[in-house]
């Protein structure tokens, strides 16, 4: 009897892990479709940069991040990418304001709050960014 319940146990942490995975996952697409849409919308942008900045929002150049609980609320801690430049940075903030002035009162209400980590992400740098996406990455000097 304890192996059936070991094995269910077993089974059920592997589909909790999974769903943790999934929802990040789901969110880190979302939050890239809404960047794309405020990118779209940015009218005080010049044609040129809107598609330089379309061509550059891509998933692998999007900060890791975790969830952490702080009394009641929940906040994502976003740990920014060392390798990222300064000027990519600073436009994702401005989508990322722009998405923010895009949500309904409810919307924002469900929002989860957010802050930037003090420690950064350890994942490398893409190896295979095109040519027209250099510039995401900052000097590695």
């Amino acid at each position: 009897m304890s192996d059936i319940w070991w094995l269910i146990c077993t089974i059920l942490d592997i589909i909790y892990v999974e769903k943790i995975k999934l929802n990040s996952s789901e969110f880190l697409f979302q939050k890239l479709h809404t960047r794309r849409k405020a990118c779209a919308q940015m009218a005080n942008w010049s044609e040129v940069k809107r598609t330089r900045v379309e061509k550059a929002l891509e998933f692998e150049f999007m900060s890791s991040g975790s969830d952490a609980a702080s009394g009641d609320e929940d906040i994502f801690i976003a740990k920014p990418l060392r390798w990222r430049s300064d000027e990519y940075s600073s436009l994702l903030k401005e989508l990322d304001k722009k998405r923010e002035k895009m949500k309904t009162k409810r919307g924002r209400r469900q929002t989860v709050k957010r802050r930037t980590g003090d420690t950064f992400s350890d994942r490398p740098a893409p190896e295979d960014i095109s040519v027209e996406n250099q510039w995401v990455l900052a000097d590695q000097r």
